[in-house]
């Protein structure tokens, strides 16, 4: 599907500006496909292999190939060098505007206010008035696959082909 140098070069180019939550870092490879990374490998293989199994029922994005992509410039948070493992993952539309993606928008008291404004109203959107059909958006992704959905917010959900599905499947 892609290349290591073509994954690699992608990566020193985009890491610092991409979205990240607590256990990965996500970088678009192309307008289709992009590359969650982890820095622990066993976040990875599970991670993947829940996404994998949510795909199979066209709840989730489809995946791609593990990769092990180790390099020099990625420090961890002890100064050391770390490989990073990954795995490609469809892109799909996310239910949150991208704008409302970045990480510098934390703390979000510190944006402008219309920002604030927006934010809270995608929050209050999916916890007041959307929680029927989120739940039973978790009830069917629990039923098919066993996973319970436990990092339920806006952020983490997508839509594929009309339908509403998971797109964070680590554990946290």
């Amino acid at each position: 599907m892609f290349d290591m140098k073509t994954i690699t070069d992608t990566v020193h180019r985009k890491i610092n500006g991409s979205p990240s939550g607590i256990e990965c870092v996500f970088i678009p490879l192309n307008d289709n496909w992009a590359i969650k990374l982890y820095d622990c490998e066993d976040a990875r293989d599970n991670s993947y292999e829940r996404q994998s199994l949510a795909a199979d029922y066209e709840l989730g994005p489809d995946v791609g190939d593990k990769i092990d992509l180790p390099y020099d410039n990625y420090q961890g948070e002890d100064g050391t060098e770390q490989p990073q493992y990954g795995y490609i993952t469809e892109i799909v539309e996310t239910l949150v505007p991208k704008h409302l993606h970045a990480n510098d928008l934390f703390p979000i008291s510190d944006q402008p206010e219309e920002l604030q404004k927006e934010y809270r109203y995608w929050d209050k959107i999916w916890y007041d008035q959307e929680s029927a059909f989120r739940l039973e958006c978790k009830k069917e992704l629990n039923d098919h696959t066993g996973i319970w959905f436990e990092d339920d917010h806006a952020w983490n959900w997508g839509i594929k082909n009309g339908k509403m599905i998971c797109i964070d499947f680590g554990e946290y």
